[in-house]
């Protein structure tokens, strides 16, 4: 393979990027219509744990790489739009929101027993992987876009996406 090939095949993105991608849009595409009161028929919460495992999933095999050398800014999702998502989850959950959780499963820095939010769980992993899809769309290098979605995922969202499937695997 000449050098010139061997650069191209480099720069595009690898399927394991796209399909994390496609996950997290399908995750955002459900969790914005359980979000919205008017939507006639909401997702089940079947569909919600399913999605929610597949992102998961996909996050784990994104390649690990290093960002580029160029300063790059990861979109943010602003509070305003947070809290509609929050809201609406909130009463799509209902008696259901609240779970136990302890230190085992969260880990350190959490008190022994705690109570964990499905809302605030299913709002987080939204803003993070809303985020990573902005970062795509307004052209992000997809190097420097795996690399923030990787962090985002060791760093937040994952603990949320591991704590509301358990919780939701109970309904």
């Amino acid at each position: 393979m000449g050098l010139a090939v061997q650069n191209a095949c480099v720069s595009e993105p690898p399927g394991e990027y796209r399909f994390f991608l496609d996950s997290a849009a399908v995750l955002c595409g459900l969790i914005e219509s359980v979000a919205e009161p008017s939507v006639a028929e909401r997702p089940s919460v079947n569909r919600v744990r399913v999605a929610v495992a597949e992102v998961l999933a996909a996050g784990w095999r994104l390649p690990e790489v290093e960002p580029g050398p160029d300063e790059f800014e990861v979109p943010e999702i602003s509070h305003e739009e947070w809290h509609r998502v929050f809201a609406g989850v909130q009463e799509w959950i209902g008696e259901f929101e609240y779970y136990s959780t302890n230190q085992v499963l969260r880990g350190r820095g959490t008190r022994k027993v705690t109570t964990g939010s499905v809302a605030d769980d299913l709002a987080d992993i939204w803003r993070d992987l809303r985020s990573s899809l902005e970062a795509e769309r307004q052209g992000m290098s997809w190097r420097d876009a795996a690399w923030q979605a990787r962090l985002d995922l060791d760093t937040h969202w994952g603990t949320h996406a591991v704590e509301v499937l358990r919780a939701l695997h109970r309904l």
